[in-house]
Parts: C-alpha cells; structure tokens; sequence
C-alpha cells in the first residue's frame, strides 16, 4: 500500500503542490489527469523521492520512503520521464540491462539476460536490440524507457504520459503490456496520462489535479465526469458508452 500524507512541495517560492493525500493498492492502474502545469509530473517526482516535499510523507506499507536506502527505493519505484535525452552511445539491449544494475551482483547472470530479451519481445523492440539509442525516434526511445523500467522488477512503476510521443497501435501496445504486467506480478502502476480515453480503458483509481491540489479521486464514475472534465480542462464533452468502454467525446467550439 502507498500512501501520500499531507504532501506539499514548492519551488522557489512557488506553491506547486498542496495538501496532496492519496491511498493506493497494490496492482491498482492509478491514472493522474489534469491540465498542463497542474503538478502532475511534479507529484510523481515526490513519491519516488527524486524531490524532496517541503512538508508531508510518502509511506510504503507504513513505512516513509525517506528511511529507506537508494537502493530498496530501487527496488519499489521505477520511473520513466517524459522525454530522455543523451549523446551518450549505447545500444538497445545494454539500456534496457540497466533496468538490472540493482540485480546484478557481479556479473550479468543468464537470467538477466533471459527477463531482457523477453521484456524486448513485449515491447516489441527485439529488431532494435542492437542498436544505438541516440539513432531511434522519440516514440522508439520512450518504448525503451518503459522497457528498462520494467526490468527493474520494481512493485511501483511510474510513468510520465508513456504514450505521448507513440502512434496509435504503439500506444496499445505499451498500455496492454503494462496491464498485463499489473495483472501477472501485482505491480502498482501511477501514470499521468492526458488521453482520457485510452485512461478510461486501462485506469482503476483516477486522480485529477489542479491548481496544485486534488480536485477528485476515486473510480471512473465518480471522477471521470462531464462536470469534472468541464471544470479541470475548461472544455465541453459528452460521454458515451462505446464497446463496454465510456468514450469522452469533445464538442467543438463555436466560432465567433
């Protein structure tokens, strides 16, 4: 169980999150909606201790994440941002092998080489395998960074809008995979997402966010909602039921 107690964080004298207080399960597809410059990205760097919170605590199973070793946070969190640049030179498969550094104890074992080549096969990257990461597109690096996230085997996988910068049969693709992988190993996945579609189809828990604070949290009904939606985005909708999946429908704006 995750919990986010009390949790504010400011930057330079500006508040960016407040009184954040969220519960999540294990093996729960928790989607965090919201605006551009809402907090998003910001909270999700506050669970996995990559910043520090001006006030409030992040507990694992009752215990604050700020007792815990770099290490055995290692082995809770794995985060993918949402972009990933380097000039550094290496290939596909050492990037993914990474996800594994934690793992290793003296030398790269076969079976860490049997999770990487499967996790490729998954993310449908076995072509790429041996190639320099700095010659793939934006979508192929972002699959590459979710694929060394999950081989990090971590419980709490975070992700930085995943499907972004990927096409339509890649975004399936990735958030099928990370389903799956939900499902199979009881891995807690907290992903922010502006596709409230593709959100729709894959979240348990919703969160949205806005002017630093939650504005609702709880199931699809609840949260995903044409007055929620008209209130945190400023737009108008309709929802309609399509294949067993509501489907968040946009009107378009009248001209003037």
């Amino acid at each position: 169980m995750l919990e986010v107690n009390d949790l504010c964080f400011s930057y330079k004298n500006k508040t960016v999150l407040t009184d954040i207080n969220i519960g999540i399960k294990n093996s729960e597809i928790v989607c965090l909606l919201g605006s551009n410059g809402a907090g998003k990205t910001t909270l999700l760097k506050c669970i996995n201790n990559i910043l520090k919170p001006s006030s409030g605590s992040v507990l694992i199973e009752g215990r604050d994440t700020n007792t815990y070793s770099r290490k055995e946070l290692a082995r809770i969190f794995s985060y993918v941002p949402q972009s990933y640049n380097t000039t550094f030179p290496i290939t596909v498969m050492d990037m993914v092998m990474l996800g594994r550094s934690f793992n290793i104890k003296f030398r790269v074992s076969e079976e860490d080489k049997d999770i990487v080549i499967k996790i490729l096969g998954d993310m449908n990257l076995i072509d790429l395998a041996f190639k320099d990461i700095n010659e793939l597109s934006g979508g192929e690096r972002q699959r590459v960074l979710i694929a060394k996230a999950i081989a990090q085997e971590s419980k709490i996988l975070l992700l930085d809008e995943p499907t972004s910068s990927l096409d339509m049969k890649n975004q399936l693709d990735v958030l099928n995979t990370i389903e799956k992988l939900s499902r199979e190993k009881d891995i807690t996945i907290i992903m922010s997402i502006h596709d409230l579609n593709l959100a729709l189809m894959y979240g348990d828990k919703f969160i949205m966010v806005k002017d630093s604070k939650i504005y609702d949290i709880g199931d699809m009904e609840k949260v995903v909602n044409v007055e929620n939606i008209k209130n945190v985005y400023e737009i108008e909708t309709i929802i309609r039921e399509v294949e067993d999946y509501n489907r968040v429908l946009l009107k378009k704006h009248a001209r003037d």
